[in-house]
């Protein structure tokens, strides 16, 4: 019965209870999903399985306007795995917000993830509540400094260095050297896959979401990204009389740097997709950010064309579609909708309705649905 109430006052209980105490009914939750599914151990770090819990939330939501059934699949995916990504919380907690559900209690998990509050700002649902001022008032506790220090341990900051000296070696190659840079990006690759066999993908789980100041929290500002590319001039342009040089993307509530190297290199999904599939399932890597690579090799010559720049490459034939709504036209190079429907369902990716209906919240209500690389998430 305990375990009921708790789902119950979840999904229909009040919204005004604090950041503090909404945390607490999160572990309590937690706890109890460990207890009754010990069992299940083996399947509860699958994150395919959390992707599809995330894919059936969405569907409820945007498509059969079934909001507990929603929430409930928040709950199972949220509170039945040890890593959330962030964005999927603060997308659960728009909802909930605007469907007049409890909605903190998503957004003080989120906070172990690395959300501050200005990421709020960004989301015009939020901006005119006290949603923002309240967690910023929360941020000045000792109890949120803990969070953060959490947030911050889980950060493996070798590897964080690393994958921006990998991303900078490739951008001044791709711009510096352009005739070689075929060969030079491939020699990268082969770096790459070492470190990802052996510490695991690269992504928001293991380096953290993009912050510019991430090494200054652990007091070293000179190997933060903005200051490592200075020296850099190739990385820099001159925007307003102002000097503008390549950085870090903290608005998008991901981990973007590698994302993007993988989105420079055409073949990158071909050629890796068994590593990748195995990363996603650990819970390193989020199938959309997959999607959005595979979907590269088409973009420019046609959905049955494979570029020549991708020898012996195979792979899924059809485009995800997964930057539709960024203002690029896939026009002839996008498949079927029932084909990259089939291709989404088989990597726990909501239809492209689902998609088609949150830019309508976007629109409508000022939500922010999309994060990440290219707003693939």
């Amino acid at each position: 019965m305990k375990n009921f109430i708790l789902i119950f006052a979840l999904i229909f209980g009040l919204t005004t209870i604090s950041f503090a105490q909404q945390g607490k009914w999160i572990v309590e939750l937690s706890s109890m999903c460990n207890a009754q599914q010990d069992s299940r151990i083996d399947t509860m770090e699958n994150y395919w399985i959390y992707h599809n819990y995330i894919r059936e939330a969405e569907i409820a939501f945007f498509i059969r306007n079934d909001i507990d059934s929603c929430l409930y699949y928040y709950g199972k995916a949220f509170d039945c795995f040890s890593y959330n990504f962030v964005n999927d919380l603060v997308n659960a907690a728009q909802i909930a917000y605007h469907s007049q559900k409890p909605y903190k209690p998503y957004l003080y998990k989120a906070l172990r993830y690395g959300l501050k509050s200005w990421h709020l700002e960004q989301i015009a649902l939020f901006k005119t509540t006290a949603i923002v001022s309240e967690l910023r008032k929360f941020e000045t506790t000792s109890e949120y400094k803990k969070i953060r220090a959490s947030y911050v341990n889980t950060i493996d900051y070798d590897y964080l260095g690393w994958t921006y000296d990998l991303i900078i070696n490739e951008m001044v190659s791709r711009r510096s050297d352009p005739e070689n840079y075929k060969t030079h990006i491939q020699t990268l690759l082969i770096d790459f896959i070492e470190h990802v066999e052996k510490k695991g993908f690269p992504g928001s789980r293991l380096i953290g979401i993009d912050g510019k100041y991430a090494f200054s929290e652990i007091g070293k500002p000179e190997l933060d990204l903005y200051n490592r590319v200075k020296k850099f001039e190739v990385l820099c342009e001159q925007y307003g009389g102002q000097k503008m040089c390549y950085g870090t993307n903290d608005k998008d509530l991901a981990s973007t740097q590698v994302p993007l190297f993988l989105w420079h290199y055409d073949c990158s999904f071909y050629y890796l997709q068994d590593m990748i599939m195995r990363e996603i399932g650990k819970g390193n890597l989020h199938p959309r950010e997959m999607a959005l690579w595979a979907d590269v090799i088409y973009l420019e010559r046609g959905h049955e064309e494979i570029s020549p720049f991708c020898e012996n490459a195979t792979g899924e034939k059809g485009t995800f579609r997964m930057i539709w709504n960024c203002d690029r036209n896939y026009g002839e190079h996008a498949c079927p909708d029932e084909q990259s429907d089939e291709l989404r369902k088989k990597y726990a990716i909501p239809p492209l309705v689902v998609d088609q209906e949150k830019v309508k919240y976007e629109k409508k209500y000022g939500f922010r649905l999309f994060w990440g690389f290219f707003n693939c998430l």
